[in-house]
């Protein structure tokens, strides 16, 4: 296996109005979670939280893994920023971090 990169999704927000029930039919299947909004009246919270996909090679194949925990835990951080996904990269590349850390 081999890494190809790191790729950053970041989080999404947005707001909705409706019953929950049509809200979480709307957008729980694209990967959204849902939460109230002001004070209630059909108002809601969409989002999906920040990812970092760690792309790798095997057999021809590429295979993307979510790391985002695993990156929390290796800096002892909370946040995704960008001089954080530059670490990661420049130790990826420096070979400081290996695949066998994630």
């Amino acid at each position: 296996m081999k890494i190809i990169g790191v790729r950053h999704i970041p989080r999404e927000q947005f707001e909705a109005q409706g019953t929950l029930a049509n809200v979480l039919r709307r957008y729980k299947k694209d990967g959204f979670s849902v939460t109230k909004h002001g004070k209630g009246n059909g108002n809601w919270l969409i989002y999906k939280k920040t990812q970092l996909l760690l792309d790798v090679e095997e057999d021809g194949e590429i295979i993307s893994i979510d790391i985002t925990q695993e990156v929390r835990n290796i800096y002892d951080r909370q946040s995704i920023t960008k001089r954080l996904i530059q670490q990661l990269q420049e130790d990826i590349e420096s070979g400081k971090l290996s695949l066998e850390d994630f």
